[in-house]
């Protein structure tokens, strides 16, 4: 049951980023507009953000699996 909840929770966590994603992605976009920021560091810094929290969820996924298998 327990990872059950877990697998759930990492879809979650999936949606998130991808919510996150696109916010960061509008918000690094509108900066550019204002501030006459370089897209190419705007989305650098958004595929940076995204790949952290895969990164951060396949190390989640990680544990988890190693603890139910235990």
């Amino acid at each position: 049951r327990q990872i059950g909840n877990v697998a759930s929770d990492l879809n979650t966590a999936m949606e998130d980023i991808q919510v996150r994603g696109l916010q960061s992605l509008n918000d690094g976009l509108t900066d550019a507009i204002v501030n006459a920021k370089s897209l190419g560091d705007v989305f650098k810094n958004v595929a940076n953000q995204i790949i952290g929290d895969l990164i951060r969820v396949a190390i989640q996924q990680t544990i988890v699996n190693s603890l139910a298998g235990a």
